[in-house]
């Protein structure tokens, strides 16, 4: 193998003055006979600037692999020369992930044996021993240069054309003038006297790396501070240490000449190096800790095995050379056992979070395994952890019943924290009020069900005791099959259906047979025999689900479009040539003209007038009633942007969430019948009753940072906490943006709010805003945006932030809005955004999604939140803002009465996970006391995930259990949809966590003072029932007679086991399509069995007969380029899908759900080459093309269709109208199967091209006429139009058809062929 010059290497590692001058050399890769003679000594040296991410655990666990594979030993040691980044704490994180990796190293901290210290801060005096070695030898020298004179330095080498940046001023400094200027105290470094010589590296992975003569910079050895750079600690360190390979990653490739060169001065042998790939994301950049879950403790928390993530990071960059490529799943023991540095390759190595899921399920299996006695204790240990926080009351939490658990359920679950979501019914008794059990139980008859059950119940009584035991599942089976033909139950699904919704409640799960010999036979029998009543509930009723993962999402649809939005920036900037605040670069992105909405650069807040495009426009049900009758009239069949609307208003409060609903639902039935009609027609999410307020479903689902939506409500900017420009308008402004029409808005004036310092105590972020309303009175906002930033924003969460901006609407403000945090990220990722965060990540780092460094704002205010305290503001206007530590003397002043009438908490401004969360932990403190809240309590839960997952986490009942009532998911008493029957015309006051507080709003009684607090103040005062109480100062009495004061209020900002969705049948289709004639047919046909209709021959017999006419596939559009492993698992889904197996329209729809999209790295992503067409899902996509008659091809990666020999994965794509797919290279069954189906597979001659084709790209075919017309010798090419206009491009192929398979893609398919024989026959 030749030797590799730097230019082989990516340019992104290498100095620019290495690129110039390359010189190959002639050798060969030789590992195993010379480069490990010795014993092996090798290191893993990590900075403790952070938590240990998975390149770090890959180093680590390379060095590992090969010291036990060898013989040898690893080092840990801590390379903390660069003290400023020094991370509290990271060290010990470091050494407690590397043994929960169960990586223990030989030599390091905590294991002293004799080539200490492992810290570099704590080796100072071994580095000064090698210095002065330097120093006295003349390769090195005291640099005394400013940093000004390096600057200058620096320049002037740039003017001469040099990659340089030292000069080597200091170089010919005498030795006397140099200590004499030392010893005056004048600072100095130390540089290394570099030689232009070329250098050759003998890499074990790169093979030789030759580094050509050209002067190299004199580079600093030791820091003013009297510390070794790592360069320099590196070497010494290596070589005192002993150490003989460093395998370290690609990014270290440009320091090795430095290293390299210090060897040669300091007269040492350097060790063999092995440098290996970087590990990248699926979009193709480098992997950094700065962004998304890169970190192990990450993986650790989502409950992954340690095996597994090893497993992963192994074969991220290394593959084994010996073992059954089909077996990936490989423990510690079989990774040493295969490792060889052979095995590393040179390609970087792109994370599938897929391929870890995989990998983690396999050893989960293992693990489980019945006899793997110290397996199943781990796996139950760690699970038990996550099950008692899931179901705190259950009494089947031992260690080997959830061992069985999680053997029963091994083919379903990825991870041990899936168990509390797919595995509820093993630990608590199934919910089947919810909408996966009404479901279920909807697939059979009454009849056909009780049967079932009772047969069941008489069978499973007489089983034998062993058919319960862990592998005696095919007994229970064989028992109960028989049953399939008697009576009603016609088929397996009849059997099985039915026992799975008494027994679980779930559609997914376990086998049956496995369900019932893990629940044994006591408590399967008692879940069959108390199925006797089953009430079917109506859709809009909630009911708490099982614990079910949260669907997918159309991430395409609500992720702000940033690429347009940053292009659209960089004209702005252009023309303004200023700092910009956060709002601006929202706001002036989206104008429909940039250059006329910025009128040439002058002034533009308060000035001009903007036509914008809104990304988005969400309705509630009172105001999205005129707002669709007005975009009746305007004649479109589809709204022009996603729309969604929302029945959170006309459901009023009275005795609690359930009759509440079912009586709002009966009395407004013609408008909800209404609005679901519109949505339909015109392709709009629909949001039932019950599923939530406007603006919590907003902040759950579709705001964005950097997105500009506007709302049919005023507290719209609610979506502002998430980084959204969100403004509240009446219905005919909704319909511009629904229609296509520029929305008009003049110019805002900004407010900057400065945030400083942090909440503590009692202190919430609804203190915050009610201090800022405060100040600004009602009118003070009028025209602005409210705009936050310093240092105190960091501090708060998500929801509290959309707390901040959801009241701004109370200053009449056009809205409020917050830079991107980590917190929103956090939010993002946990509402099952996580590629819309990662979307943002990318929108920030290009410098969107906060304010630039010296804007300036027409208003300026500082918040102190150290300094705040709790607030009421009111009664009557929410401006009237008095401090907690005030209120009792304004009751007293104002001569009101001492009392309080009713506590409500809740709404869309205080509804969030952390809010309830904080509320409980009063509650649980006053029950403990044995008291109840001295008021009616009334809490409000935002949405459906909010009201799931607190009623899961117990936070339901620690509310109810001191006497809260619960109400709908809706606006309620905060809106006056309160049916209050006390304090009629009477003067009373409540408190409440709502957003307004105006005379007769909340029950229609003048005479009712609202005070608006924080939900943790209002919670707190329920238990006194007196305005005069002040919860952080005054005792309460509890059932014991003795006096206690409550603790501040503690909670989490977000669910520790994640969200549940709860019931979610009220989740909407995502971007729905409109149906204009709004009357939806529903088919009598079966959705399981569908006859197949001939695909059409690509050319009809006429062509073949005249010569003339070309055999050619033209114009047609490439869907996708996927990128890695496409599996027929990937191209056509089982599990779920296989009840499809015989329809194939219904079947289609899974089309490459599981494939990676090259382009965004996005998986089941496809891009719509139409300008005004949405992009999508694959199969939409795909759908929505052949629907237009435009037949497309793909482009793929290596192997593709490998796994299964599924023949549906080459039906479907040709159902679909696919021609063509070019891959790199195919799975041998995988493309016979093509061929048959009349798909023409091509593989790239030169693999490299596989770049040069984009989705959208138009692709014809050059020299299939001469293949279908005999001539196998023909080379086809593909000829490429790129979508762009640019310049056309053929790319050569190799199509590898015999005689029979280019007949039968000449006949459209090979049954096309036996069909026509068949007939000719006749």
């Amino acid at each position: 193998m030749a030797a590799i010059g730097l230019h082989r290497l990516p340019q992104t590692l290498l100095e620019p003055h290495l690129l110039a001058r390359l010189r190959p050399v002639s050798t060969h890769r030789t590992f195993s006979s010379s480069a490990f003679t010795n014993q092996v000594r090798v290191r893993f040296a990590p900075s403790p600037t952070g938590y240990l991410h998975l390149g770090g655990l890959r180093t680590a666990l390379f060095n590992h692999l090969l010291a036990r594979k060898l013989g040898g030993s690893w080092t840990l040691r801590i390379e903390d020369t660069d003290q400023t980044r020094y991370v509290e704490g990271a060290v010990e994180s470091l050494i407690s992930t590397l043994r929960w990796a169960k990586l223990e190293y030989d030599e390091g901290p905590e294991k002293e044996l004799g080539r200490g210290p492992y810290f570099q801060s704590q080796r100072k005096h071994i580095y000064d021993k090698y210095l002065d070695r330097l120093l006295e030898s003349g390769k090195a020298y005291h640099c005394f240069c400013t940093p000004e004179r390096l600057t200058e330095s620096r320049k002037l080498l740039q003017k001469k054309g040099s990659n340089l940046t030292y000069d080597r001023h200091c170089l010919g400094t005498p030795k006397e003038e140099a200590d004499r200027r030392i010893a005056n105290g004048e600072t100095s470094v130390v540089r290394f006297k570099s030689s232009p010589d070329g250098l050759t590296q003998h890499d074990l992975v790169y093979d030789p790396i030759v580094y050509p003569s050209l002067p190299i910079e004199d580079f600093v050895l030791r820091k003013s501070d009297g510390l070794p750079t790592y360069h320099f600690a590196n070497v010494v360190d290596d070589h005192e240490m002993g150490i003989t390979h460093v395998l370290r990653g690609e990014e270290w490739l440009p320091s090795t000449p430095k290293h390299l060169a210090l060897y040669a001065a300091l007269g040492l042998k350097p060790p063999q190096f092995a440098h290996m790939p970087l590990l990248i994301n699926p979009d193709g950049s480098k992997l950094s800790k700065r962004a998304g879950d890169v970190r192990v403790e990450d993986y650790i928390a989502k409950g992954y095995e340690p095996e597994a993530l090893l497993n992963f990071v192994a074969l991220m960059g290394w593959g084994p050379t010996t073992v059954n490529p089909e077996s990936e799943v490989m423990d510690l023991e079989t990774l040493i056992s295969e490792f060889a540095i052979e095995g590393i390759n040179k390609n970087r190595a792109t994370m599938s979070p897929a391929k870890l899921d995989f990998l983690n399920r396999g050893h989960l299996q293992k693990k489980v395994a019945l006899g793997n006695e110290e397996g199943r204790k781990e796996v139950a240990e760690r699970a038990k952890v996550i099950l008692v926080k899931a179901f705190p009351e259950s009494d089947s939490l031992d260690l080997e019943y959830i061992a069985r658990v999680v053997a029963a359920l091994k083919e379903r679950i990825y991870t041990v924290k899936d168990l509390p979501s797919l595995g509820a019914c093993f630990f608590v008794d199934p919910d089947l009020s919810t909408a996966d059990a009404q479901k279920l139980l909807k697939t059979t008859s009454q009849e056909t069900y009780k049967e079932a059950l009772t047969k069941s119940v008489e069978i499973i009584s007489a089983l034998p005791d062993s058919a319960f035991l862990e592998d005696a599942s095919s007994q229970i089976w064989g028992e109960l099959s028989p049953l399939i033909g008697q009576g009603t139950i016609k088929s397996a699904k009849d059997l099985m259906n039915p026992l799975r919704h008494a027994l679980t409640g779930q559609k997914v799960g376990a086998g049956i047979p496995a369900t019932i010999g893990t629940l044994g036979r006591e408590k399967t029998l008692q879940r069959l025999r108390a199925r006797g009543v089953i009430s079917r509930q109506p859709r809009s009723i909630r009911s708490l689900a099982t614990h079910a993962p949260p669907p997918a999402k159309n991430y395409a649809s609500i992720t702000p479009p940033y690429p347009h939005l940053l292009s659209q920036l960089k004209t702005v900037r252009s023309i303004l040539d200023r700092p910009l605040s956060l709002a601006e670069k929202i706001v002036y992105s989206h104008l429909d003209n940039v250059e006329e909405g910025l009128a040439g650069g002058g002034p533009v807040r308060g000035h001009n007038y903007l036509k914008l495009r809104p990304d988005r426009v969400a309705m509630q049900d009172a105001s999205a009633q005129m707002a669709l009758l007005q975009f009746s009239t305007c004649g479109r069949e589809a709204t022009a942007v996603p729309t969604s609307i929302h029945c959170d208003h006309l459901i009023s409060a009275y005795s609690g969430a359930e009759a509440d609903l079912k009586r709002a639902i009966a009395s407004n039935k013609e408008v909800f019948d209404f609005l679901e009609s519109a949505a339909r027609k015109y392709g709009i999410e629909f949001w039932g009753p019950g599923s939530g307020i406007i603006h919590q479903i907003v902040l759950e689902n579709y705001s964005a940072p950097g997105l500009l939506m506007l709302g049919t409500d005023s507290h719209t900017p609610n979506a502002g906490g998430l980084g959204a420009i969100a403004i509240g308008v009446g219905g005919a402004d909704a319909v511009d943006a629904m229609s296509y029409t520029p929305w008009e808005l003049k110019a805002p004036k900004l407010i900057g709010i400065e945030l400083k310092g942090k909440l503590n105590g009692w202190v919430s972020p609804k203190d915050v805003i009610l201090e800022i309303v405060g100040r600004l009175t009602v009118r003070g906002g009028t025209g602005h945006i409210l705009e936050y930033f310093g240092e105190g924003v960091e501090t708060l969460s998500a929801t509290g932030l959309a707390t901040i901006t959801n009241m701004g609407a109370e200053m009449g403000a056009t809205t409020s809005v917050f830079p991107y945090t980590a917190s929103m990220r956090s939010y993002l990722q946990a509402t099952n955004r996580a590629p819309v965060a990662k979307a943002a990540d990318g929108a920030q780092a290009a410098g969107f999604l906060s304010a630039d460094k010296g804007v300036e704002y027409d208003q300026h205010i500082v918040i102190d939140l150290s300094a705040l305290e709790p607030r009421f503001n009111g009664p009557n206007t929410p401006d009237l803002s008095t401090p907690l530590s005030q209120f009792a003397n304004l009751v007293k002043e104002n001569g009101w009465k001492d009392e309080i009438s009713a506590s409500l908490i809740g709404s869309c401004t205080n509804s969030s996970y952390e809010d309830m969360s904080r509320v409980a932990s009063i509650a649980r403190q006053a029950k403990a006391k044995g008291l109840t809240t001295a008021t009616p309590f009334m809490i409000t839960p935002g949405s459906e995930l909010i009201n799931a997952t607190i009623e899961r986490d117990g936070l339901t009942a620690d509310l109810e259990a001191v006497g809260g009532v619960v109400l709908a998911n809706a606006c309620g008493p905060c809106i006056g949809q309160w049916d209050r029957k006390e304090y009629k015309n009477e003067e009373n006051a409540i408190l409440t966590s709502f957003n307004r507080n105006f005379r007769a709003r909340n029950d229609g009684n003048r005479k009712t003072m609202n005070f608006l607090a924080s939900p943790d103040i209002v919670t707190a005062m329920a238990f006194a029932g007196k305005l005069s109480f002040d919860p952080t100062k005054d005792e309460l009495i509890g059932a014991d007679g003795k006096p206690f004061k409550f603790d501040p209020p503690t909670g989490d900002e977000l669910p520790s086991t994640g969200f549940t969705p709860g019931n979610t049948s009220y989740l909407p289709a995502s971007l729905p399509k409109p149906d204009p004639s709004t009357e939806i047919a529903i088919s009598p046909s079966s959705t399981r069995l569908e006859l197949l209709e001939p695909f059409d021959a690509h050319f009809s017999p006429e062509a073949f007969a005249d010569p003339s006419v070309p055999l050619e596939f033209t114009d047609l559009r490439c869907l996708v380029r996927i990128r890695g492993k496409c599996t027929t698992d990937e191209i056509s889904a089982a599990g779920a899908w296989l009840k499809y197996k015989g329809h194939l329209s219904n079947l289609s729809e899974n089309t490459l759900i599981g494939a990676t999209n090259d382009e965004n790295g996005q998986v089941n992503s496809a891009l719509e080459y139409l300008p005004n067409e949405a992009d999508g899902t694959i199969p939409e996509i795909a759908k929505r093309w052949k629907a237009r008659g435009q037949p497309w091809m793909i482009v793929t990666d290596h192997n593709y269709g490998e796994g299964s020999a599924r023949e549906h994965a080459s039906l479907q794509p040709r159902f679909l109208g696919a021609k063509l797919i070019l891959a790199r290279s195919f799975a041998r069954i995988h493309r016979t199967n093509l061929t048959k189906q009349g798909v023409l597979p091509l593989t790239f001659i030169n693999e490299n091209d596989y770049s040069k084709i984009s989705a959208g790209d138009i692709v014809s075919t050059k020299g299939l006429d001469a293949l279908l017309r005999g001539d196998l010798s023909s080379v086809v090419k593909v000829v490429v139009q790129p979508k762009d206009g640019g310049e056309t491009i053929e790319i050569e192929t190799d199509h590898s058809l015999s005689k029979d398979a280019v007949d039968w893609i000449a006949a459209g398919s090979a049954l096309n062929l036996i069909r026509a024989k068949v007939a000719s026959e006749q």
